[in-house]
Formats: C-alpha cells, structure tokens, sequence
C-alpha cells in the first residue's frame, strides 16, 4: 500500500478549511495557491492572534488521552473564536498514532465546523491525514 501523503487534496481540505491556521502539517505551494474556497468561511476573518490561539487549543487537546476532551479559544478583541475536540483516538495501520478532531469555528458573522484526522509523524509532530477512524 502507498505511503498517505500530507499533501492530498482531502488533508489540504481538512487543513485550511477545518482547522484554517492549525498548520501540523506543512502546506505545499500547490495548496497556497488554491484557498479561493476559504473566502466565505470564519478563516478568512482570523488574524495571527486568533490563529496562535487555536493552535494553542488544538495542541492542548492533542495531548490529551480522554475522547470528548474540549478546548474552547476566544479573541476578546476580534469576536472570533471555537473549539476544539478530541473525537477519537486510533491507531493507524501503520502503527502510527492518530487522533480525530472536531474543529468548530466562528466569527461574528458566520461558522463552520468541520472533521479531521491527523497523525503523529516519527519526528513526533501532528500532521493531517485523510485516515478515517475505524467503525466502532
């Protein structure tokens, strides 16, 4: 079986639309190039503060063991914020250690929620992946 790549069009998806600016994984120049999509949703609106709060929260919930687990994150000063949660955790074929998140956001004016999947790579970082969990 081929190895997943970070780099498909559904871990991209996930990504930016999902997560916005929770890069865990690096985003490839292809990806850069085509965030059209993301005009009409709350990433569009977040700025660094707001992005270097949700990856907060997200990081916390990542170390987190316990499904359900929950992180809210607001920006007083914008409006925007959500949460994040920690659906399940998995195993990979592989071996790899994976989690699913739910990953809701907000702005003033819109919201979007949205699932993802991510992977511990062996350098030891999260990185999206289009896995699914298996059915329980």
């Amino acid at each position: 079986m081929p190895a997943r790549r970070d780099t498909s069009r559904l871990g991209r998806i996930a990504l930016l639309a999902g997560a916005g600016t929770l890069v865990l994984a690096v985003a490839t120049a292809g990806a850069q190039s085509n965030l059209s999509f993301l005009k009409n949703t709350p990433v569009a609106y977040f700025n660094e503060a707001d992005s270097k709060l949700q990856r907060a929260a997200a990081h916390e919930v990542l170390e987190s063991t316990a499904d359900g687990t929950h992180k809210e994150w607001a920006n007083p000063e914008t409006g925007n914020g959500g949460v994040v949660t920690l659906v399940t955790s998995f195993s990979a074929p592989d071996g790899r250690a994976c989690k699913q998140l739910r990953i809701e956001n907000h702005t003033k004016a819109m919201e979007n929620t949205s699932l993802m999947s991510v992977c511990k790579s062996a350098d030891g970082r999260w990185k999206v992946d289009s896995i699914k969990p298996p059915a329980k």
